[in-house]
Protein backbone atom coordinates (compact mmCIF):
# COMPACT_ATOMS: atom_id res chain seq x y z
CA UNK A 1 0.00 0.00 0.00
CA UNK A 2 1.15 3.81 -0.58
CA UNK A 3 1.51 6.09 2.70
CA UNK A 4 -0.65 9.25 2.91
CA UNK A 5 -0.97 11.52 5.66
CA UNK A 6 -4.22 13.03 6.68
CA UNK A 7 -5.46 16.23 8.61
CA UNK A 8 -7.96 15.46 10.93
CA UNK A 9 -8.74 19.31 11.38
CA UNK A 10 -9.08 20.10 7.42
CA UNK A 11 -9.65 16.47 5.64
CA UNK A 12 -6.35 16.90 3.59
CA UNK A 13 -4.99 13.89 2.40
CA UNK A 14 -1.38 13.64 0.80
CA UNK A 15 0.26 10.81 -0.48
CA UNK A 16 4.15 11.00 1.37
CA UNK A 17 5.42 7.81 -0.05
CA UNK A 18 4.44 5.70 -3.49
CA UNK A 19 5.11 1.84 -2.63
CA UNK A 20 6.10 -0.84 -4.79
CA UNK A 21 7.82 -3.49 -2.47
CA UNK A 22 7.31 -2.71 1.28
CA UNK A 23 5.50 -4.65 3.44
CA UNK A 24 5.25 -2.53 6.79
CA UNK A 25 6.57 1.05 8.17
CA UNK A 26 7.75 2.72 11.09
CA UNK A 27 7.05 6.08 11.74
CA UNK A 28 8.87 8.79 13.98
CA UNK A 29 7.58 11.41 16.44
CA UNK A 30 6.79 13.49 13.88
CA UNK A 31 5.04 10.78 11.38
CA UNK A 32 7.98 10.94 9.36
CA UNK A 33 8.62 7.30 7.67
CA UNK A 34 11.95 6.22 9.82
CA UNK A 35 12.36 2.34 8.60
CA UNK A 36 10.90 0.14 5.86
CA UNK A 37 10.20 -3.61 5.90
CA UNK A 38 10.66 -5.58 2.94
CA UNK A 39 9.43 -9.28 2.82
CA UNK A 40 11.32 -11.39 0.69
CA UNK A 41 10.72 -15.20 -1.33
CA UNK A 42 11.87 -16.69 1.60
CA UNK A 43 11.02 -15.21 4.13
CA UNK A 44 13.38 -13.10 5.41
CA UNK A 45 13.04 -9.44 6.18
CA UNK A 46 15.17 -6.75 5.46
CA UNK A 47 14.04 -3.07 7.24
CA UNK A 48 15.57 0.00 5.35
CA UNK A 49 16.39 3.41 6.88
CA UNK A 50 16.73 5.27 4.07
CA UNK A 51 18.49 3.65 1.38
CA UNK A 52 20.66 1.45 3.46
CA UNK A 53 19.25 -2.09 5.25
CA UNK A 54 19.63 -1.17 8.86
CA UNK A 55 18.81 -5.22 9.90
CA UNK A 56 18.30 -8.35 8.60
CA UNK A 57 16.39 -11.00 9.54
CA UNK A 58 16.94 -14.48 8.56
CA UNK A 59 13.66 -16.61 7.54
CA UNK A 60 14.38 -17.97 11.07
CA UNK A 61 14.93 -14.55 12.69
CA UNK A 62 12.07 -13.18 11.04
CA UNK A 63 8.85 -15.09 12.85
CA UNK A 64 9.91 -13.05 16.12
CA UNK A 65 11.74 -10.10 14.93
CA UNK A 66 10.22 -6.74 14.24
CA UNK A 67 10.17 -3.22 14.74
CA UNK A 68 7.58 -1.76 18.08
CA UNK A 69 8.13 2.08 17.08
CA UNK A 70 10.58 4.93 17.22
CA UNK A 71 10.43 7.89 19.82
CA UNK A 72 13.10 10.97 19.52
CA UNK A 73 16.11 9.69 19.20
CA UNK A 74 15.67 5.75 20.21
CA UNK A 75 14.45 2.80 18.45
CA UNK A 76 12.42 0.51 19.67
CA UNK A 77 12.19 -3.60 18.57
CA UNK A 78 12.19 -7.19 19.37
CA UNK A 79 15.16 -9.03 18.23
CA UNK A 80 15.92 -12.69 18.21
CA UNK A 81 19.14 -12.61 15.97
CA UNK A 82 21.31 -13.42 19.16
CA UNK A 83 18.84 -15.21 21.55
CA UNK A 84 16.62 -18.28 21.18
CA UNK A 85 13.89 -15.77 22.95
CA UNK A 86 13.11 -12.25 21.44
CA UNK A 87 15.21 -9.61 22.99
CA UNK A 88 13.77 -6.15 23.80
CA UNK A 89 16.16 -3.41 22.97
CA UNK A 90 16.59 -0.02 22.22
CA UNK A 91 19.04 1.57 19.31
CA UNK A 92 20.11 5.21 19.56
CA UNK A 93 19.66 6.20 15.97
CA UNK A 94 22.52 9.06 16.71
CA UNK A 95 25.04 7.04 18.22
CA UNK A 96 24.78 3.44 16.92
CA UNK A 97 24.47 1.84 20.85
CA UNK A 98 22.49 -0.22 21.37
CA UNK A 99 20.99 -2.19 24.48
CA UNK A 100 19.05 -4.83 25.87
CA UNK A 101 15.98 -4.03 27.93
CA UNK A 102 14.48 -7.78 28.71
CA UNK A 103 14.55 -11.16 28.00
CA UNK A 104 13.51 -14.17 29.04
CA UNK A 105 15.01 -17.56 28.44
CA UNK A 106 12.16 -19.68 27.96
CA UNK A 107 9.33 -17.16 26.58
CA UNK A 108 9.47 -14.64 24.09
CA UNK A 109 8.34 -11.05 24.53
CA UNK A 110 4.48 -10.71 24.04
CA UNK A 111 2.55 -7.87 24.86
CA UNK A 112 4.65 -4.37 25.06
CA UNK A 113 3.20 -1.54 26.70
CA UNK A 114 4.40 1.76 25.74
CA UNK A 115 3.74 5.06 28.07
CA UNK A 116 4.94 8.43 26.77
CA UNK A 117 6.80 7.10 23.55
CA UNK A 118 8.66 4.34 26.02
CA UNK A 119 8.33 0.65 26.47
CA UNK A 120 7.12 0.89 30.30
CA UNK A 121 6.08 -2.95 30.53
CA UNK A 122 6.21 -6.22 28.70
CA UNK A 123 4.40 -9.58 28.86
CA UNK A 124 5.77 -13.49 28.66
CA UNK A 125 4.42 -16.52 28.77
CA UNK A 126 5.33 -19.96 29.52
CA UNK A 127 2.39 -21.79 30.89
CA UNK A 128 0.44 -18.66 32.15
CA UNK A 129 1.22 -14.50 30.85
CA UNK A 130 3.04 -12.60 33.13
CA UNK A 131 3.90 -9.05 33.39
CA UNK A 132 7.00 -7.40 33.90
CA UNK A 133 8.06 -3.76 34.78
CA UNK A 134 11.18 -1.46 33.64
CA UNK A 135 10.96 1.07 36.03
CA UNK A 136 9.94 1.75 39.15
CA UNK A 137 6.21 2.05 38.61
CA UNK A 138 4.47 -1.41 38.65
CA UNK A 139 0.84 -2.85 37.42
CA UNK A 140 0.30 -4.15 40.82
CA UNK A 141 -3.39 -2.56 41.13
CA UNK A 142 -4.00 -4.63 37.78
CA UNK A 143 -2.41 -8.00 38.46
CA UNK A 144 -4.32 -7.85 42.25
CA UNK A 145 -7.12 -7.74 40.65
CA UNK A 146 -6.82 -9.35 37.37
CA UNK A 147 -4.62 -11.72 37.98
CA UNK A 148 -1.75 -11.88 35.04
CA UNK A 149 -3.84 -13.08 32.10
CA UNK A 150 -4.47 -9.39 30.73
CA UNK A 151 -3.93 -7.10 28.07
CA UNK A 152 -3.88 -3.70 27.57
CA UNK A 153 -5.84 -2.71 24.11
CA UNK A 154 -6.75 1.13 24.46
CA UNK A 155 -4.33 3.94 26.26
CA UNK A 156 -4.45 7.55 27.54
CA UNK A 157 -2.61 9.61 29.93
CA UNK A 158 -5.33 8.86 32.58
CA UNK A 159 -6.79 5.98 31.92
CA UNK A 160 -6.45 2.36 30.29
CA UNK A 161 -8.75 -0.39 28.90
CA UNK A 162 -7.79 -4.14 29.76
CA UNK A 163 -8.99 -7.09 28.11
CA UNK A 164 -8.93 -10.11 30.47
CA UNK A 165 -9.65 -13.57 28.79
CA UNK A 166 -9.87 -16.57 31.25
CA UNK A 167 -10.88 -20.59 31.10
CA UNK A 168 -13.74 -20.21 32.89
CA UNK A 169 -15.63 -17.21 32.48
CA UNK A 170 -17.12 -17.16 28.77
CA UNK A 171 -15.94 -14.42 26.37
CA UNK A 172 -13.20 -11.38 27.52
CA UNK A 173 -13.95 -9.19 30.19
CA UNK A 174 -12.79 -5.49 30.14
CA UNK A 175 -11.90 -3.39 32.91
CA UNK A 176 -11.32 0.46 33.56
CA UNK A 177 -7.85 1.04 35.01
CA UNK A 178 -7.29 4.91 36.19
CA UNK A 179 -3.40 5.65 35.88
CA UNK A 180 -2.84 8.27 38.74
CA UNK A 181 -5.09 6.29 41.59
CA UNK A 182 -4.84 3.13 40.21
CA UNK A 183 -8.41 2.05 40.88
CA UNK A 184 -9.65 -0.81 38.88
CA UNK A 185 -13.32 -0.97 37.28
CA UNK A 186 -15.32 -3.14 35.67
CA UNK A 187 -16.66 -2.54 31.81
CA UNK A 188 -18.24 -5.73 30.93
CA UNK A 189 -17.50 -8.87 32.93
CA UNK A 190 -17.69 -12.42 30.86
CA UNK A 191 -20.59 -14.93 32.25
CA UNK A 192 -19.20 -17.30 34.86
CA UNK A 193 -21.07 -21.06 35.09
CA UNK A 194 -20.38 -23.85 37.69
CA UNK A 195 -20.31 -25.92 34.38
CA UNK A 196 -17.19 -24.56 32.75
CA UNK A 197 -14.24 -26.94 32.80
CA UNK A 198 -11.06 -25.63 34.94
CA UNK A 199 -7.70 -25.66 32.42
CA UNK A 200 -4.43 -26.93 33.97
CA UNK A 201 -1.50 -25.75 32.26
CA UNK A 202 2.09 -28.45 32.73
CA UNK A 203 5.09 -29.24 30.57
CA UNK A 204 6.53 -32.17 29.71
CA UNK A 205 9.48 -33.78 27.98
CA UNK A 206 9.32 -35.23 24.57
CA UNK A 207 11.24 -38.26 23.12
CA UNK A 208 14.38 -36.47 21.82
CA UNK A 209 14.24 -33.73 25.05
CA UNK A 210 11.92 -30.88 24.22
CA UNK A 211 10.72 -29.93 26.78
CA UNK A 212 7.07 -27.90 25.53
CA UNK A 213 3.92 -26.84 27.16
CA UNK A 214 0.41 -28.31 27.07
CA UNK A 215 -3.10 -27.36 28.17
CA UNK A 216 -5.32 -30.03 29.44
CA UNK A 217 -9.04 -29.53 30.60
CA UNK A 218 -11.55 -32.25 32.85
CA UNK A 219 -14.92 -32.44 32.67
CA UNK A 220 -16.30 -31.16 35.58
CA UNK A 221 -16.55 -31.82 38.23
CA UNK A 222 -13.01 -32.86 38.15
CA UNK A 223 -11.00 -29.81 39.40
CA UNK A 224 -7.10 -32.04 39.30
CA UNK A 225 -5.56 -34.85 37.97
CA UNK A 226 -5.93 -35.89 41.33
CA UNK A 227 -9.27 -36.07 41.33
CA UNK A 228 -10.08 -38.66 38.62
CA UNK A 229 -11.74 -41.90 39.44
CA UNK A 230 -10.86 -43.46 36.34
CA UNK A 231 -9.87 -42.65 32.69
CA UNK A 232 -11.21 -40.15 30.77
CA UNK A 233 -11.56 -40.42 26.55
CA UNK A 234 -9.68 -37.87 26.14
CA UNK A 235 -9.51 -35.55 22.61
CA UNK A 236 -6.42 -33.96 21.23
CA UNK A 237 -6.76 -30.46 19.43
CA UNK A 238 -3.95 -29.03 17.55
CA UNK A 239 -3.98 -25.53 16.50
CA UNK A 240 -3.66 -24.13 13.03
CA UNK A 241 -1.16 -22.01 11.62
CA UNK A 242 1.20 -24.07 12.61
CA UNK A 243 3.45 -20.49 12.88
CA UNK A 244 2.61 -17.25 14.40
CA UNK A 245 0.47 -19.20 16.46
CA UNK A 246 0.30 -20.73 19.76
CA UNK A 247 -1.95 -21.95 22.81
CA UNK A 248 -2.82 -20.41 25.92
CA UNK A 249 -4.20 -20.59 29.20
CA UNK A 250 -7.81 -18.60 28.40
CA UNK A 251 -10.93 -19.30 27.27
CA UNK A 252 -11.07 -22.02 24.71
CA UNK A 253 -14.47 -22.45 23.40
CA UNK A 254 -13.47 -25.97 21.71
CA UNK A 255 -12.15 -27.24 25.03
CA UNK A 256 -15.38 -26.06 26.98
CA UNK A 257 -17.60 -27.83 24.55
CA UNK A 258 -15.96 -31.16 24.55
CA UNK A 259 -15.10 -31.12 28.56
CA UNK A 260 -19.09 -30.77 28.56
CA UNK A 261 -19.71 -33.59 26.51
CA UNK A 262 -17.21 -35.83 29.13
CA UNK A 263 -14.21 -35.47 27.61
CA UNK A 264 -10.61 -34.96 28.61
CA UNK A 265 -9.26 -32.09 26.28
CA UNK A 266 -5.82 -31.43 25.35
CA UNK A 267 -3.68 -28.49 22.81
CA UNK A 268 -0.15 -28.85 22.71
CA UNK A 269 2.20 -26.29 22.00
CA UNK A 270 4.27 -28.47 19.86
CA UNK A 271 7.18 -27.66 17.27
CA UNK A 272 6.09 -25.27 15.08
CA UNK A 273 4.43 -22.77 17.46
CA UNK A 274 5.26 -19.41 18.26
CA UNK A 275 5.90 -17.52 21.24
CA UNK A 276 8.69 -20.12 23.11
CA UNK A 277 11.87 -19.25 20.99
CA UNK A 278 13.23 -19.51 17.55
CA UNK A 279 14.44 -23.03 18.20
CA UNK A 280 11.28 -24.17 18.90
CA UNK A 281 9.27 -22.55 15.66
CA UNK A 282 12.23 -24.17 13.93
CA UNK A 283 12.57 -27.35 15.23
CA UNK A 284 9.43 -28.21 13.06
CA UNK A 285 10.68 -27.19 9.97
CA UNK A 286 10.43 -30.09 7.58
CA UNK A 287 9.06 -32.12 10.72
CA UNK A 288 5.27 -31.95 9.32
CA UNK A 289 3.42 -35.25 10.19
CA UNK A 290 7.05 -36.52 12.04
CA UNK A 291 8.15 -34.80 14.86
CA UNK A 292 6.16 -31.95 15.30
CA UNK A 293 3.27 -34.98 15.21
CA UNK A 294 5.62 -36.91 18.05
CA UNK A 295 5.12 -34.26 20.10
CA UNK A 296 1.64 -34.94 20.48
CA UNK A 297 1.54 -38.43 21.03
CA UNK A 298 4.27 -37.67 23.57
CA UNK A 299 1.65 -35.26 25.20
CA UNK A 300 -1.24 -38.11 24.92
CA UNK A 301 1.52 -40.73 26.78
CA UNK A 302 2.07 -38.14 29.09
CA UNK A 303 -1.61 -38.38 30.38
CA UNK A 304 -1.77 -42.07 29.52
CA UNK A 305 1.00 -42.65 32.59
CA UNK A 306 -0.77 -40.46 34.98
CA UNK A 307 -4.00 -42.30 34.26
CA UNK A 308 -5.81 -39.22 32.77
CA UNK A 309 -6.60 -41.42 29.84
CA UNK A 310 -5.91 -44.67 28.49
CA UNK A 311 -5.09 -46.28 25.14
CA UNK A 312 -7.37 -46.75 22.97
CA UNK A 313 -9.86 -43.66 24.17
CA UNK A 314 -8.23 -40.78 22.36
CA UNK A 315 -9.18 -38.77 19.62
CA UNK A 316 -7.94 -36.07 17.47
CA UNK A 317 -9.67 -33.00 16.13
CA UNK A 318 -8.17 -29.83 14.11
CA UNK A 319 -8.65 -27.20 11.87
CA UNK A 320 -6.21 -25.83 9.09
CA UNK A 321 -2.94 -26.84 10.16
CA UNK A 322 -4.87 -29.15 13.12
CA UNK A 323 -6.71 -30.70 10.52
CA UNK A 324 -3.84 -31.85 8.50
CA UNK A 325 -2.20 -32.85 11.58
CA UNK A 326 -5.55 -35.23 12.28
CA UNK A 327 -4.87 -37.01 8.59
CA UNK A 328 -1.45 -37.29 9.71
CA UNK A 329 -1.88 -39.51 12.86
CA UNK A 330 -4.31 -41.56 11.38
CA UNK A 331 -2.26 -41.85 8.34
CA UNK A 332 1.18 -42.37 10.14
CA UNK A 333 0.49 -43.38 13.52
CA UNK A 334 -3.26 -45.72 12.34
CA UNK A 335 -2.91 -46.70 15.82
CA UNK A 336 -2.20 -44.16 18.46
CA UNK A 337 -5.60 -42.33 18.10
CA UNK A 338 -8.74 -44.00 17.88
CA UNK A 339 -11.01 -41.62 15.57
CA UNK A 340 -10.25 -38.49 14.09
CA UNK A 341 -11.81 -34.98 12.61
CA UNK A 342 -10.41 -33.16 10.27
CA UNK A 343 -11.53 -29.85 9.46
CA UNK A 344 -10.27 -27.46 6.16
CA UNK A 345 -6.85 -29.73 6.39
CA UNK A 346 -4.67 -29.85 2.98
CA UNK A 347 -4.42 -33.65 2.38
CA UNK A 348 -1.86 -33.32 -0.05
CA UNK A 349 1.21 -30.36 0.66
CA UNK A 350 2.31 -30.56 -2.88
CA UNK A 351 -1.57 -29.49 -4.17
CA UNK A 352 -2.48 -27.36 -0.91
CA UNK A 353 0.90 -25.41 -2.15
CA UNK A 354 0.35 -25.29 -6.16
CA UNK A 355 -3.16 -23.29 -4.92
CA UNK A 356 -2.39 -20.75 -2.34
CA UNK A 357 -4.21 -17.64 -2.82
CA UNK A 358 -2.18 -14.56 -4.54
CA UNK A 359 -2.00 -12.68 -1.92
CA UNK A 360 0.28 -15.35 -0.24
CA UNK A 361 2.87 -14.44 -3.22
CA UNK A 362 4.26 -11.34 -1.92
CA UNK A 363 5.94 -9.53 -3.28
CA UNK A 364 5.84 -10.25 -6.80
CA UNK A 365 1.85 -10.59 -7.11
CA UNK A 366 0.23 -6.89 -7.12
CA UNK A 367 -2.75 -7.84 -4.84
CA UNK A 368 -0.81 -9.52 -2.15
CA UNK A 369 -1.78 -8.94 1.57
CA UNK A 370 1.42 -6.89 2.70
CA UNK A 371 0.23 -7.19 5.93
CA UNK A 372 0.22 -10.90 5.93
CA UNK A 373 3.32 -13.29 6.53
CA UNK A 374 1.90 -16.26 5.62
CA UNK A 375 3.46 -16.05 2.92
CA UNK A 376 4.33 -19.07 0.18
CA UNK A 377 7.70 -18.94 1.18
CA UNK A 378 7.52 -18.97 5.11
CA UNK A 379 5.57 -22.14 4.26
CA UNK A 380 7.84 -23.84 1.56
CA UNK A 381 10.18 -23.46 4.52
CA UNK A 382 8.43 -24.86 7.59
CA UNK A 383 7.01 -27.71 5.15
CA UNK A 384 10.63 -28.73 4.15
CA UNK A 385 10.49 -28.48 -0.08
CA UNK A 386 8.95 -26.54 -2.70
CA UNK A 387 6.22 -28.07 -4.97
CA UNK A 388 7.91 -26.29 -8.00
CA UNK A 389 11.16 -28.38 -7.07
CA UNK A 390 11.31 -32.59 -8.17
CA UNK A 391 13.24 -33.26 -4.72
CA UNK A 392 11.09 -30.99 -2.70
CA UNK A 393 7.73 -32.19 -4.13
CA UNK A 394 8.98 -35.55 -3.71
CA UNK A 395 9.60 -34.61 -0.04
CA UNK A 396 6.29 -32.93 0.10
CA UNK A 397 4.46 -35.90 -1.17
CA UNK A 398 6.03 -38.45 1.28
CA UNK A 399 4.39 -36.20 4.22
CA UNK A 400 1.00 -35.86 2.40
CA UNK A 401 -1.99 -38.20 3.90
CA UNK A 402 -3.56 -38.27 0.66
CA UNK A 403 -0.25 -40.74 -0.74
CA UNK A 404 -0.71 -43.27 2.15
CA UNK A 405 -4.47 -42.97 3.07
CA UNK A 406 -4.03 -46.91 2.46
CA UNK A 407 -2.81 -47.37 5.77
CA UNK A 408 -5.80 -45.28 8.05
CA UNK A 409 -7.79 -48.10 10.13
CA UNK A 410 -9.55 -45.69 12.41
CA UNK A 411 -12.85 -43.43 11.37
CA UNK A 412 -12.17 -40.56 9.84
CA UNK A 413 -14.92 -37.27 9.50
CA UNK A 414 -13.70 -34.76 7.31
CA UNK A 415 -16.01 -31.00 7.45
CA UNK A 416 -14.40 -28.73 4.37
CA UNK A 417 -15.96 -25.11 3.26
CA UNK A 418 -16.27 -25.03 -0.42
CA UNK A 419 -15.01 -21.20 -0.92
CA UNK A 420 -12.03 -21.97 1.09
CA UNK A 421 -9.49 -20.14 -0.72
CA UNK A 422 -6.72 -21.26 1.48
CA UNK A 423 -6.97 -24.62 1.82
CA UNK A 424 -9.35 -25.42 -1.09
CA UNK A 425 -12.27 -28.27 -1.31
CA UNK A 426 -9.99 -30.29 -3.56
CA UNK A 427 -7.99 -31.08 -0.09
CA UNK A 428 -10.70 -32.96 1.50
CA UNK A 429 -12.58 -33.74 -1.81
CA UNK A 430 -9.34 -36.04 -3.18
CA UNK A 431 -8.74 -37.87 -0.17
CA UNK A 432 -12.32 -38.61 0.79
CA UNK A 433 -12.42 -40.32 -2.59
CA UNK A 434 -9.03 -42.21 -2.35
CA UNK A 435 -11.15 -43.65 1.13
CA UNK A 436 -14.02 -44.46 -0.53
CA UNK A 437 -12.33 -46.46 -3.38
CA UNK A 438 -10.20 -47.87 -0.17
CA UNK A 439 -12.99 -48.72 1.42
CA UNK A 440 -11.92 -47.05 4.42
CA UNK A 441 -14.68 -45.42 6.80
CA UNK A 442 -15.33 -42.34 5.95
CA UNK A 443 -17.94 -39.10 6.82
CA UNK A 444 -17.65 -35.90 4.39
CA UNK A 445 -19.39 -32.96 5.12
CA UNK A 446 -19.30 -29.72 2.84
CA UNK A 447 -21.05 -26.31 3.06
CA UNK A 448 -21.24 -24.59 0.06
CA UNK A 449 -21.20 -20.82 2.04
CA UNK A 450 -18.42 -21.44 4.12
CA UNK A 451 -14.47 -20.46 3.59
CA UNK A 452 -11.74 -21.17 5.79
CA UNK A 453 -13.44 -20.52 8.57
CA UNK A 454 -16.69 -21.20 9.69
CA UNK A 455 -19.19 -18.28 10.03
CA UNK A 456 -23.05 -19.05 9.64
CA UNK A 457 -24.43 -20.34 12.86
CA UNK A 458 -26.37 -23.19 11.17
CA UNK A 459 -23.51 -24.53 10.17
CA UNK A 460 -21.40 -24.93 13.15
CA UNK A 461 -24.37 -26.07 15.19
CA UNK A 462 -24.61 -28.70 12.33
CA UNK A 463 -21.09 -29.54 11.41
CA UNK A 464 -20.26 -29.90 15.58
CA UNK A 465 -23.15 -31.92 16.13
CA UNK A 466 -21.95 -34.24 13.58
CA UNK A 467 -18.78 -34.36 15.06
CA UNK A 468 -20.13 -35.22 18.49
CA UNK A 469 -21.76 -37.73 17.07
CA UNK A 470 -18.62 -39.39 15.55
CA UNK A 471 -16.51 -38.93 18.65
CA UNK A 472 -19.46 -40.76 20.60
CA UNK A 473 -19.73 -43.83 18.48
CA UNK A 474 -16.03 -44.13 19.06
CA UNK A 475 -15.13 -42.68 22.51
CA UNK A 476 -18.54 -42.61 24.34
CA UNK A 477 -19.09 -38.79 25.29
CA UNK A 478 -22.24 -37.71 25.28
CA UNK A 479 -23.70 -35.79 22.18
CA UNK A 480 -27.01 -33.83 21.29
CA UNK A 481 -28.54 -33.46 17.80
CA UNK A 482 -28.33 -30.30 15.71
CA UNK A 483 -31.58 -28.25 16.17
CA UNK A 484 -34.41 -28.30 14.04
CA UNK A 485 -33.36 -24.64 13.00
CA UNK A 486 -30.02 -25.05 12.16
CA UNK A 487 -30.41 -28.59 9.57
CA UNK A 488 -33.40 -26.51 8.14
CA UNK A 489 -30.95 -23.07 7.84
CA UNK A 490 -27.40 -25.23 7.22
CA UNK A 491 -26.25 -25.95 3.61
CA UNK A 492 -24.64 -28.74 4.70
CA UNK A 493 -23.86 -31.68 2.17
CA UNK A 494 -23.22 -35.28 3.84
CA UNK A 495 -21.25 -37.87 1.64
CA UNK A 496 -20.56 -41.45 2.97
CA UNK A 497 -17.99 -44.04 1.92
CA UNK A 498 -19.53 -46.67 2.61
Amino acid sequence: HDVFILDTSSGSLERIFENDKFSGFTFDDELRIAFKDEIHDDGAVDVHRGDAVAFHFTPEQAFHSRLLGVHGASLYYLDSRISNTTELRELDLASGQERVLANDPKSDIGDTVFVDGRPAFYSTTWLKKEWHSLGPSGLAPLHNALGGAFEIVSQSQEAWVARVSEPQRIGASFYLYRTKTGEVTPLFVGRTDPRLAAMLPFEFQTRDGLTLTAYLTLPPPHESIEALGKPLPLVVIPHGGPFQVRDRWAFNPYHQWLASRGYAVLSVNFRLSSGLGNQLVNAGNGEWGRKALFDLIDAVRWCVERKITAPGKVGIMGESYGGYAALAALTFTPREFAVGIDVVGPSSLVTVMQKVPKYWDFPQYKLSDAEEFFTRGAFIKSMGGSPDDPEGAKFLESRSPLHFARQIERPLLIVQGDNDPIVTKEESRQIFEELKRLKKKALYLSFSNEGHQFRHYANIDTYLAHAEKWLHDVLGGRFEPASPGSLKESTIRIQRSE
